[in-house]
């Protein structure tokens, strides 16, 4: 049932950048963490780390817990409220495709999607037939699909 599972998690990503943008809408995270994972920081979300060891790795993220005023959280709070409310901007972050997440919980770069079909160019051949245009100059296409001259 790979559907019901799709369904299920473009459900949870809709909800979760609705309530993301409830909060953060006006915030500028690219200072607070999207910048650092471009980098190409990345971190892990254990569920069987602690609360202090998960706010180490956080606070790698630099001003990520400086960002955390509009959900009612300081930064001299307690850790595990810190490391709840920090995970909760990085899932906004990720549902909003700013940031990636694997089904391990490692929060990082977002991966570009590769384009199925899209064909490898090569430097140097040449074919009208991709836009219907007649110089054959302007357009790249793979070798398997050239024109014999």
């Amino acid at each position: 049932m790979r559907g019901a599972d799709t369904v299920a998690r473009e459900l949870i990503r809709t909800a979760v950048a609705k309530t993301y943008d409830t909060y953060f809408k006006d915030l500028n995270m690219q200072q607070g963490g999207c910048i650092w994972f471009e980098l190409g920081g990345e971190i892990k979300l254990s569920d069987t780390a602690s609360a202090h060891e998960v706010l180490e790795g956080l606070k790698n993220i630099q001003g990520l817990t400086d960002k955390l005023a509009p959900v009612g959280i300081k930064s001299k709070e307690k850790p595990e409220v810190l490391v709840s409310a920090a995970e909760f901007v990085l899932e906004g972050l990720h549902a909003h495709r700013r940031i990636g997440r694997s089904e391990e919980r490692v929060f990082g770069a977002e991966k570009q999607p590769k384009r199925q079909g899209a064909p490898h160019l090569s430097a140097g051949t040449m074919s009208h037939r991709r836009c219907g245009i007649e110089d054959r100059t302007l357009v790249p296409v793979p070798n398997a699909v050239r024109e014999p001259y």
